[in-house]
């Protein structure tokens, strides 16, 4: 059970429920630390990113506590910092006070200066049907404790523990979102053997993977989009693809030069061609051909695939409140999901079986009026 558990769910459900990617209690770490292991320095209660009118992620940091006897303004304070290293655009604070003791005014005002909202607990409710008018999120289909279930499943199949890490924690160590791309797949096809297309738990993950996958190619997108709109050449494309994965046309031509210096040390035959491409590099051009046909709806992919594999974890039909508005980023959701379990080396079983479940739900959606679910 989670520590301040009410409050994570309130705060959690407020970013779910507008569209928001949003993954309860992710562990920090100092990735230049001195141990052989990371030690964790703290944990963010909720961890979420939307994207901005220029198709960039923005990221939200949410704390839960329960204070009595102690300065609001402190806590503010601690939030500023966590938000400074991952260069937050908003923080929201959720504090538990004894009655007598409500939140003062300028403590309000000096963490509005910040950036930061901060509220009594007992204040949420009347926060969060303001902000999503009228109805608020209390009835939001999911909650924190659904992806702790989903995180759980580590106990019972201990050859996914590094992917559950991944999932929930490895992948947020840094607000620079290109890196998932590879190392999403790196993953994937580290737990391949592990996989169980029989088990509905393991293809949730499979889809859990997917949508942290699509957050770095959302990102990648963005970036392609503003630099090139639509790339004429499926050439012009590659290497505009390339450059974003790594990090400039610079760090790319380092990275290739290495790869080749030690082809060459090995007595192996430098093949250009394949030179730090993804795997299924084609497969994965052309999907990204197809989300820069419309950016915005690629930034909608990883929260549908995110909702989608706890729908895949309790054995229901995937995104029962789908808006149907939406087709596009649930088929382009789809083909994320074709491209990780094929360039992952997933089993061909598993790939059909998430497959089945999207086809599903598409031909439902079609039968439907647009705007419903």
């Amino acid at each position: 059970m989670m520590k301040d558990a009410k409050q994570k769910d309130l705060l959690f459900k407020h970013f779910s429920a507008q569209g928001w990617f949003s993954i309860p209690e992710v562990p920090v770490y100092f990735s230049a630390g001195e141990h052989h292991k990371q030690k964790l320095i703290t944990d963010i209660d909720v961890f979420g990113i939307r994207p901005n009118d220029n198709l960039r992620w923005e990221v939200l940091l949410g704390d839960c506590k329960t204070l009595k006897g102690q300065s609001p303004a402190n806590r503010v304070i601690w939030l500023s910092g966590l938000m400074s290293n991952y260069n937050a655009s908003e923080g929201y604070i959720v504090l538990q006070r004894r009655a007598n003791q409500p939140i003062e005014a300028d403590h309000k005002l000096f963490a509005s200066s910040m950036s930061v909202f901060l509220l009594d607990e007992k204040d949420f409710k009347t926060f969060d049907h303001a902000m999503v008018f009228p109805d608020g999120t209390d009835t939001h289909s999911y909650g924190a404790a659904d992806f702790e279930q989903l995180w759980s499943l580590r106990k019972r199949f201990p050859g996914l523990d590094p992917l559950v890490e991944f999932v929930s924690s490895g992948a947020w160590e840094t607000a620079e979102f290109t890196h998932l791309l590879r190392r999403a797949i790196g993953e994937g096809k580290a737990s391949a053997k592990e996989i169980d297309p029989a088990k509905q738990e393991h293809n949730a993950m499979v889809v859990n993977l997917a949508s942290v996958f699509s957050v770095g190619l959302a990102a990648c997108v963005g970036k392609v989009f503003q630099r090139h709109l639509h790339p004429s050449t499926e050439k012009e494309l590659s290497d505009a693809l390339k450059t974003v994965i790594w990090g400039g046309k610079e760090q790319y031509k380092f990275f290739s030069d290495l790869r080749k210096q030690l082809l060459e040390a090995r007595g192996q035959q430098h093949v250009d061609d394949n030179n730090l491409s993804l795997p299924q590099w084609e497969r994965f051009v052309q999907l990204s051909r197809k989300m820069l046909e419309n950016p915005k709806a690629a930034f909608q992919v990883p929260q549908l695939l995110q909702l989608a594999s706890i729908d895949l974890n309790f054995g229901r039909e995937i995104l029962p409140c789908f808006d149907n508005g939406q087709q596009q980023s649930l088929m382009l959701a789809m083909h994320v999901v074709d491209y990780v379990a094929r360039s992952s080396g997933l089993p061909e079983e598993v790939r059909k079986v998430c497959e089945s479940h999207f086809v599903k739900r598409l031909s439902r959606s079609a039968h439907e009026p647009r705007g419903t679910a």
